[in-house]
């Protein structure tokens, strides 16, 4: 700089002290932000590239903060899970005392009948358990929605009466609703197995179903026939019900049944006195009647037996987002439990007979409620797991990210005091660069 202290116009010193004050305010007004706030980047401005950097890292800690969240929901569900299958699990356990006890041959019929009483109220609260458990609203079991009426199924046979629109009455009936059934769960029903038995013979019709076509097929063993019903394009219950009958056979007109044109003798349901047919009493068109269409004839718990069964239950499927990412998460998975798929239908005490076959379906329900019960276990080990290590990667990713982002306290503490001293060695300098210029007033004197 070159030597201007005796000029007027332009106090060089002075502006010179004035740039550098500037710059030393900039610079601890920064300092200030940073002890302050407790970030030494607060805008883009302060490091473009730490602050991108930073960004991305605490997407991913908000992320992994609510995945854990999630995972701790998770968790709860399938405790809660769990908690139900407790109480099924006594259940079960009371009616494997009482089938051993209804197989003991001191034992009447009177006895048993009794024994049986308490057994139904059991069945009863195991159906109301699968049907009303949930978690936040969300049901861990989903039957899929055929209920047979209750007295029927109560007793295992066709308890129930018809009487037609002619007003022909029927001893021995039983009535299967399929009012859940739509276009959009028509598959559910690939798993079950609905049959019937002859009044008096005890040959067995079997109705399967198959969501994959729309036609129909029967197989025959030992006078025992099964039916599948192609179940495809099915949208409601009446579709569903009239392909019932339509594989079955029992909608053929009376020269077909008399040559059996369509189905060997004797296979058809209603060969054997075993009609199918619509509930004209249903205005919905949701309920399917099996009747014995012989006016006199009662079912009795020998004859004119009933029966469904789950074979393969269907898996409950849950996904838990985990990560901060789409796909980053795991999928939880259990059996969907109700009364049909434990086989609770063959639960019955009446007979010393049945009391013993009852004993084996018990065993083996216990059995399926005890591993469900292990894979909610396994579940809940695994979603713990999965805690620990979101737990874990959030803490280093916050680590790394604090590393960028945060200020150290120390090593700006020293800029601020430096800021502070200069900002005071600038005051006083501009000062005096101010006070220099009036030393040239004197020459004009």
């Amino acid at each position: 700089m070159s030597n201007s202290t005796n000029v007027i116009n332009h106090n060089m010193l002075s502006m010179f002290s004035n740039r550098q004050l500037g710059i030393t305010d900039t610079n601890l007004s920064k300092s200030t932000e940073k002890l302050s706030s407790g970030y030494k980047v607060n805008r883009s401005a302060d490091d473009a590239a730490c602050l991108s950097i930073s960004e991305v890292m605490r997407k991913s800690i908000r992320g992994l903060t609510q995945g854990s969240s999630n995972i701790q929901d998770g968790i709860s569900l399938v405790q809660t899970g769990d908690g139900y299958l407790n109480e099924v699990h006594d259940m079960l356990q009371r009616m494997n005392e009482l089938a051993i006890k209804a197989t003991n041959g001191t034992l009447s019929d009177s006895d048993r009948e009794h024994i049986h009483a308490e057994v139904l109220q059991l069945k009863g609260e195991m159906h109301r358990i699968f049907e009303t458990a949930t978690f936040n609203e969300l049901k861990l079991f989903n039957s899929d929605g055929v209920t047979f009426d209750q007295a029927s199924y109560d007793a295992g046979y066709m308890a129930n009466t018809y009487t037609n629109p002619s007003g022909s009455k029927y001893q021995a009936a039983v009535k299967i609703n399929f009012a859940n059934v739509n276009f959009d769960n028509i598959s559910i029903l690939d798993n079950r197995q609905i049959w019937s038995t002859c009044c008096t013979c005890k040959r067995r019709y079997m109705i399967t179903f198959d969501s994959n076509r729309t036609t129909h097929s029967k197989i025959s063993k030992d006078l025992n026939y099964t039916y599948t019903v192609g179940t495809q394009g099915c949208t409601n219950a009446q579709q569903l019900i009239e392909r019932i009958i339509t594989a079955t056979g029992t909608q053929l007109n009376d020269e077909q049944y008399a040559t059996g044109s369509v189905y060997p003798t004797g296979s058809r349901p209603n060969k054997h006195n075993s009609n199918y047919e619509l509930d004209p009493d249903d205005p919905t068109g949701s309920t399917l009647i099996i009747y014995d269409r012989r006016t006199t004839q009662k079912a009795s718990p020998l004859n004119g037996e009933i029966g469904t069964e789950i074979v393969n239950p269907k898996w409950e499927k849950i996904w838990i987002q985990t990560g901060a990412k789409e796909g980053q998460g795991l999928t939880l998975s259990w059996h969907s439990l109700c009364n049909d798929s434990l086989g609770m239908f063959f639960v019955n005490t009446l007979s010393q007979e049945r009391a013993e076959n009852s004993i084996d379906r018990i065993r083996r329900a216990i059995d399926m409620v005890s591993e469900t019960r292990s894979q909610f276990g396994a579940l809940q080990n695994r979603l713990e797991h999965a805690l620990k290590n979101n737990d874990n990667i959030s803490e280093n990713t916050q680590a790394s990210e604090s590393l960028i982002r945060d200020t150290n306290m120390a090593s700006e503490m020293v800029n601020y005091s430096k800021g502070k001293v200069l900002q005071q060695a600038g005051q006083s300098m501009l000062s005096q660069a101010n006070q220099l210029s009036e030393g040239t007033l004197s020459l004009l004197q």
